[in-house]
């Protein structure tokens, strides 16, 4: 299947959604929302970006990375998973002796 092809078949369905949930009327449904809403439920479920890297294709997990500095509840992944903001406003990952 081609990524347009994707697309057509995505955007009827939402069509269809649209008009059984008003809700979701003024909601942005793309491909690559819906590949970041998965990654990001794989990283709530698992804790591990390694695995969500995997995942997503990414060769290097810095790629990844961004997913983590999104997601609402990632001060809790820091401290599990030994993950800190630089002060460039990136992270990092480091181990830590606890």
């Amino acid at each position: 299947m081609t990524r347009a092809g994707f697309e057509y078949i995505l955007d009827k369905h939402v069509s269809t959604a649209r008009k059984e949930q008003p809700s979701i009327v003024k909601k942005r449904v793309t491909p690559h929302v819906l590949r970041h809403s998965c990654a990001m439920h794989i990283l709530q479920a698992t804790g591990d970006i390694r695995k969500v890297s995997l995942w997503l294709g990414h060769a290097s997990i810095q790629s990844t990375e961004i997913y983590l500095r999104a997601d609402p509840t990632e001060s809790s992944m820091h401290s599990q998973w030994g993950y800190r903001r630089r002060s460039s406003g990136a992270s990092s990952k480091r181990r830590t002796n606890s």
